[in-house]
């Protein structure tokens, strides 16, 4: 399912299976011979380097600060 949501036609709007089968998004991402198809090509993937990662846990408060 992962796969397919790079296909979904508008963000913000349910998935719809209907949809994908006439756009042609295959199941799973997959071709017919089961290798993953390339991403479309309004597909982006972001390489983030944090700095600073502030975790708080709102059970017990336990907050923990890293920095890099």
């Amino acid at each position: 399912m992962t796969r397919e949501q790079f296909c979904w036609e508008k963000p913000g709007i349910l998935y719809s299976s209907t949809w994908a089968e006439a756009e042609g998004v295959s199941p799973g991402g997959r071709g017919e011979e089961g290798r993953v198809l390339p991403p479309p090509g309004a597909f982006l993937m972001m390489l983030l380097y944090p700095a600073k990662i502030d975790h708080l846990r709102l059970g017990d408060e336990y907050r923990q600060i890293d920095e890099w």
